[in-house]
């Protein structure tokens, strides 16, 4: 049996920071790196390579399509002839960094067209067929959620709240989880969406912010941030605990392919932020992945492709 060293050696030679907390996490990163492309990279952070290679100003929240096929992302663009005339749009992207797709048009139709509309956040439905996605109207400050088929036609309204953000499907598709202020100047509290019905269900009461809601693969728990770190709940709100322990900037969580380790953006280092890696169970601690500095909380984890 080899040792712990060599154990911790041989891990890092693989871009993975040594330490025997984590074992070699397996699966596919995308993440939005510090000069605002994408990149992937191998969980133990081998192999890391951009992605595109467009001159938006921000390519950033990437998320991996079901299958592995296609990402979905959100990306500046210029919608109108002013200097301050950027917005952003959601695109798609194949894995292999070809066929980039614009979904929303630049010119939006009826009460929308000539405002300051942007979007954010993609997210795809389990069975890759629809996007949900955040609008955002800047002049208002409110910003609501809503699906399009992944072709990007289709689009409607899921919700009518004040600043709906940050939509996670249901691995059924039958709920989508997110962030909403519940009044105007109250904390950002994580709500789910039954689709079927349009009914609302509050799972946090805190006195802190929380963004960023990401399922488990079976859908049982639900890992999100705040200030004072990464959590994860059950998916009916109980049993809230810290996993990174650490006030500070700690956010994006995602889960493991298997659900039995979270990955999120850290800046403990000092800097840029990077991806760390920790058990979903709280135990040992969380290890850094070799991979380039990240532009911010961007970062998703999938199998690797079949």
């Amino acid at each position: 049996m080899r040792s712990l060293l060599a154990l911790a050696v041989g891990v890092a030679a693989l871009g993975f920071s040594s330490g025997p907390e984590v074992e070699r996490p397996s699966g596919r990163f995308v993440f939005g790196s510090e000069d605002s492309v994408l990149w992937t990279a191998h969980a133990d952070g081998t192999e890391a390579r951009r992605l595109t290679r467009s001159d938006a100003d921000f390519e950033r929240e990437p998320e991996w399509s079901p299958d592995g096929r296609r990402i979905a992302y959100s990306r500046s663009d210029r919608c109108h002839d002013e200097a301050n005339g950027v917005c952003m749009r959601i695109w798609t992207v194949s894995a292999d960094g070809t066929d980039e797709r614009r979904l929303i048009p630049l010119k939006l139709p009826g009460l929308l067209a000539n405002r300051p509309v942007s979007f954010f956040e993609p997210t795809w439905s389990p069975d890759g067929r629809r996007i949900a996605y955040e609008q955002s109207i800047w002049e208002s400050q409110r910003s609501n959620l809503y699906v399009m088929k992944a072709d990007g036609s289709g689009r409607r309204r899921l919700t009518r709240l004040r600043n709906a953000r940050s939509p996670a499907w249901s691995p059924n598709g039958a709920a989508i989880a997110f962030t909403h202020r519940p009044e105007k100047g109250a904390n950002r509290e994580i709500f789910v969406l039954t689709l079927k019905t349009g009914k609302l269900r509050r799972l946090t009461k805190t006195e802190v912010d929380e963004s960023s809601p990401n399922r488990t693969p079976d859908g049982r728990r639900i890992a999100y941030a705040r200030w004072d770190g990464v959590f994860v709940m059950n998916a009916d709100g109980s049993q809230q605990r810290n996993l990174s322990r650490r006030a500070g900037s700690d956010g994006a969580p995602v889960w493991s392919p298997g659900g039995e380790l979270v990955a999120f953006a850290s800046d403990r280092g000092g800097g840029a932020p990077y991806i760390y890696i920790t058990r979903a169970d709280g135990s040992g601690r969380a290890s850094k992945v070799r991979t380039p500095p990240l532009g911010g909380d961007d970062l998703d984890w999938a199998p690797e492709q079949r």
